[in-house]
């Protein structure tokens, strides 16, 4: 029983010499990690248009962009992504998704109006828009230059 005692004193005083306070010595690998955020910043990362067709591809119109972006709140390490419905044109915003697949539509007093929970890119557009599950929906690239 004497000799458990003494090998729990040894390894209880090898960790304690091995870990001690942090405040003293600093994090190892702090320097591999990104700084916090000093302010709020967002980027937009990529734009699709949202593009619809029923049965002849011929017809396709364009309802929409889809635009990706991403943010970083002030204090914070990490991005998060973020998703906005803008009109054809791209001059207003009519909607947006948040992280959880919740779709928002504002209404012309521009408040948010929850439209529901979907997946993105299968039913959460083709909802957004009042289309039909069995239409098409497709997002090409968005080109800034183009007519």
């Amino acid at each position: 029983m004497k000799q458990g005692w003494v090998c729990l004193a040894i390894l209880g005083s090898a960790w304690a010499a091995g870990c001690g306070p942090l405040h003293e010595r600093g994090e190892a690998w702090q320097q591999y990690y990104a700084s916090p955020a000093g302010e709020t910043t967002s980027e937009v990362v990529e734009r699709k248009k949202i593009i619809h067709w029923a049965a002849n591809v011929g017809e396709r119109k364009c309802l929409g962009i889809l635009e990706k972006g991403r943010i970083r709140l002030k204090g914070s390490r990490e991005w998060h992504e973020t998703y906005a419905i803008l009109n054809p044109a791209g001059t207003a915003r009519i909607g947006f998704v948040n992280e959880t697949g919740a779709f928002f539509r504002y209404d012309r007093e521009g408040e948010r109006v929850r439209v529901g929970e979907y997946p993105i890119f299968t039913t959460g557009l083709k909802v957004f828009f009042g289309l039909p599950l069995a239409e098409n929906l497709a997002l090409e690239d968005f080109d800034l230059y183009e007519e």
